[in-house]
């Protein structure tokens, strides 16, 4: 027979039979503990909100400080992603639990999305901190991306109007705003050179298509670089892929069917 305490069918969560240490490390912890800093920004819904870094930054430490650790483990089977998430304590004592979500597809990007922000959030409920949603839109099935699309589609249509309405007034100013749009877009050709380490053009715009999931009229450098907003979503899509560069330019660079990419001048040059 087991000795370990199990809810079911609701949430698969089990646990060790004693858990008085552990509770008493996670009071003093949390005392301790602040909210996760909201650092990075939604393009979708132009919101602030606190990626896994941030909410690791915020709880982590006094975890640590009491003898207490989270450990995470993800397993998908086709768009299927399970993540097992464990908090331990120096006792011996712990707490295990499971969450299951499913991927738009089957594409490293789509299960990686979805493995980053089930690690967010189950962290963020374990710790007992606050975080605010956030690139669910990459992680959620085409029926809750078609919902979210209609509703941004009424909020554009309106914003097209108002625009009209500055335009028509004076207000709206688009030789202010091109200097910024220029720089994003600078922005976006250094991470794929430097940080990504595309080597030409063609590598740039696998990894554009990648990261955009092949998305029409965002599949290449030039497309992006024409539609404004396009340049801070892929960017966007590139640091939030949940995945490292390598993986990120290796993947692409499959995907498209390039072995190896022409060399380029050495200089800090972006070459496309």
């Amino acid at each position: 027979m087991s000795n370990e305490n199990t809810t079911e069918p609701a949430v698969k969560l089990t646990t060790s039979p004693e858990l008085s240490k552990l509770f008493e490390a996670m009071a003093a912890s949390q005392a301790e503990m602040a909210d996760a800093a909201k650092d990075s920004t939604n393009p979708f819904f132009k919101s602030k909100y606190a990626d896994l870094a941030s909410v690791r930054a915020a709880c982590t430490p006094a975890l640590s400080k009491h003898g207490l650790c989270v450990i995470q483990f993800p397993f998908s089977d086709g768009p299927h992603v399970v993540l097992v998430t464990i908090l331990g304590h120096s006792s011996g004592q712990w707490i295990r639990g499971e969450l299951v979500s499913t991927a738009k597809a089957t594409d490293p990007q789509s299960i990686g999305s979805v493995i980053t922000y089930l690690r967010r959030y189950c962290l963020s409920a374990v710790a007992g901190i606050a975080a605010e949603d956030d690139d669910g839109n990459a992680a959620s099935k085409p029926e809750e991306q078609q919902g979210r699309q209609q509703a941004r589609g009424k909020h554009d249509h309106q914003a097209d109007k108002d625009k009209a309405r500055q335009a028509q007034s004076g207000e709206e100013n688009q030789d202010a705003a091109k200097p910024k749009a220029d720089d994003v877009l600078t922005s976006l050709k250094k991470k794929l050179n430097k940080g990504i380490g595309c080597k030409n053009a063609a590598e740039a715009d696998a990894v554009i298509r990648f990261v955009n999931n092949a998305e029409p009229g965002l599949s290449t450098l030039a497309e992006v670089a024409a539609k404004p907003g396009a340049a801070a979503s892929t960017l966007n899509n590139i640091n939030h892929a949940g995945l490292p560069p390598e993986q990120i330019y290796a993947d692409a660079m499959a995907q498209a069917g390039i072995v190896k990419g022409e060399p380029v001048a050495v200089g800090d040059e972006v070459p496309y």
